[in-house]
């Protein structure tokens, strides 16, 4: 036992490898080296590439949800605002594209359309949907003779904007912008008619084109007021002159009697 212990006791005295400190542990076991600088170097530069590319994927990415959140705003958007054109005009008497919008600018660019109409009281009254472009949205206006224009519900982000107006007649003419095959062999009348407000209102038969663009959506609709007459009849004589209606004489009720 004893010299069992003091083979142990040599064997953990003896030195695993060069002191520290010492040449030959600065040189490392043979067959050993570190890194050279180029290695290095060509390391550090992989690192850097494969940082940058996930940094550009990660950019691209973010910019690619942001886009794809601007178009379903902008697409959502541009529907609602037909949507509310479409509606208002079934119980406008009258669309058209004024003059002058509702701060007093130029409107030949179409930038604003308006829409008017009479309540139960006969009270004339108009509205009107104006883009700003520098904002990228629509606002709506409410207006009325005597009565400034206040905003009221604003879509957005609209891109583009305009309206044009046309005459019904030309919904058969292929270089129009309501020109519609379905069309192309009807002959429609043009009529107007001037309300006689302070603002302009002209009803009729016209049809209004507008079109919205937004995040590369391209969308379109027509616009007539319910008033809107398509053609007038007028029945001067009739040739033949059509035949009497017969009413067939009232057949008698059987009468019961009673007796005692």
């Amino acid at each position: 036992m004893h010299t069992l212990y003091h083979k142990a006791d040599l064997a953990a005295n003896v030195p695993d490898g060069p002191a520290k400190g010492t040449k030959a542990c600065m040189e490392g076991r043979p067959g050993e080296r570190g890194f050279s600088l180029i290695e290095l170097l060509l390391a550090g530069a992989i690192a850097a590439i494969a940082t940058t590319v996930l940094v550009i994927l990660a950019h691209h990415m973010a910019r690619a949800t942001r886009a794809l959140d601007l178009r379903l705003q902008g697409s959502s958007a541009a529907r609602t605002l037909l949507d509310r054109l479409e509606s208002d005009s079934q119980t406008a008497w009258a669309v058209w594209v004024p003059v002058l919008d509702v701060t007093g600018a130029g409107n030949r660019d179409g930038h604003e359309v308006d829409f008017f109409a009479q309540d139960a009281s006969h009270r004339r009254y108009a509205w009107a949907y104006r883009f700003d472009a520098a904002a990228h949205e629509v606002t709506r206006y409410a207006y009325a003779a005597g009565i400034a224009p206040f905003s009221g519900v604003t879509y957005r982000p609209i891109d583009a904007f305009s309206a044009t107006t046309s005459p019904a007649s030309a919904i058969g003419n292929p270089a129009s912008a309501i020109y519609d095959p379905l069309f192309a062999s009807v002959r429609v009348g043009a009529y107007a008619y001037d309300y006689g407000t302070t603002f302009g209102a002209t009803g009729g038969n016209a049809i209004t084109r507008v079109r919205v663009v937004t995040a590369g959506i391209d969308l379109a609709t027509l616009l007539a007021s319910a008033t809107a007459p398509s053609h007038f009849t007028v029945v001067v004589r009739y040739t033949p002159p059509p035949s009497p209606l017969g009413t067939p004489p009232p057949t008698p009720l059987p009468l019961a009697i009673f007796g005692p």
